[in-house]
Parts: C-alpha cells; sequence; structure tokens
C-alpha cells in the first residue's frame, strides 16, 4: 500500500465529513447489536417454545402420577376395607352365641317337645313372640342359661307349630326356630 497516497486522502477529508463517519460506525455498531439481540431473541423464543412444552409434559405426567396415587389410595383403602371386615368377622366368630334348638319329646298321647340353649351364651330376657306365645303352654326362664332346657306343649294339637319365634337381649327381631315333626 503507498501510505504517501493514503495520507493525501486522509488530508482530503473535511472537517464535515467526521460526523457522518461517526454516525456510520454507530450505525455498524448497532447493526452489529441488532443482529445479536434478534439471534438470543430466536434463542429466547425457541426456549419459551420449549419451555410450554417441558411445562404440558410435566402436566401430563402430574396428572398420571395424581391418577396412580388416587388408585393407590383406593386400593389401599379397599385392603383397609377387607382387613377391617376380616377382623369383625373374627370377633364375631369368637363371641359367644345364643343358639335355640327344639326337640320332640313325650308321647303320642301326651305330645312336648324341649326348647334347649344349644350355644355358649346365656339367653337373657328370653320369650316367646305373641303369635308364637299363644301356641304354646309352659314356662320360660327368662335367663336361659347355655345348656338349659325347658319343655313345652302346643296350646291344641291342631294349633302345632311348624316354628316358634324367639326374641332376647341383643336379638330384638324375632328369630325363628323350627319345630320338628313328630316321630312316633
Amino acid at each position: 500500500m503507498n501510505w504517501g497516497s493514503a495520507r493525501d486522502w486522509v488530508t482530503s477529508w473535511n472537517w464535515g465529513d467526521a460526523p457522518a463517519w461517526a454516525a456510520f460506525g454507530l450505525g455498524a455498531a448497532a447493526l452489529w447489536i441488532s443482529l445479536r439481540t434478534q439471534r438470543d431473541g430466536r434463542m429466547s423464543a425457541k426456549a419459551a417454545v420449549d419451555s410450554v412444552e417441558e411445562a404440558r409434559l410435566s402436566r401430563i405426567a402430574a396428572e398420571q402420577s395424581a391418577a396412580d396415587g388416587r388408585r393407590s389410595a383406593d386400593a389401599a383403602e379397599a385392603s383397609l376395607a377387607l382387613e377391617r371386615e376380616a377382623i369383625q368377622a373374627a370377633a364375631d366368630a369368637a363371641r359367644p352365641r345364643v343358639e335355640l334348638r327344639i326337640e320332640t319329646a313325650g308321647s303320642r298321647r301326651n305330645p312336648e317337645f324341649r326348647l334347649t340353649n344349644v350355644g355358649d351364651a346365656p339367653a337373657s330376657n328370653l320369650r316367646f313372640t305373641e303369635d308364637s306365645y299363644n301356641r304354646v303352654v309352659g314356662y320360660l326362664d327368662p335367663d336361659f342359661a347355655a345348656g338349659q332346657t325347658a319343655t313345652f306343649t302346643y296350646s291344641s294339637p291342631a294349633n302345632r307349630p311348624e316354628q316358634l319365634w324367639f326374641t332376647w337381649d341383643g336379638q330384638p327381631d324375632p328369630k325363628p326356630v323350627a319345630v320338628p315333626p313328630q316321630s312316633w
């Protein structure tokens, strides 16, 4: 390069051209900054789109996790209910029960039947229902212990019931006890 001619070129400038060249330099710097900003904006927009997609996937995963949690809670609740039922059934099976049985006794001329508590618990306040009471003659001890027996007769042979109904404390609903046929 011929620096001598360059010097002539530089000296040929007018001071009025200096602001134009400064504006040109600032414009070039602004263009460079604008291009960087545009590139960064595109990257930011892509990151925002990616963030939205990740948020959507996260929401789907959270919903699935919540559904799995509900299923797990439902299964645990069902398991607990079954366990409670098993405990209650075991407690009910272990609890002493009243079990009444009627057997025929006597003879053809003097038919009677025996009421026996074959269970392992006493029947406190044992009583006939009104319909059954009208069909039998006999005394019933209100505190009917386990293994205790009471003997009854029918009020009339034609009035022989197929079953008698009893209630006691802890059994408010009448419970039927079958009367077996006479075997003589």
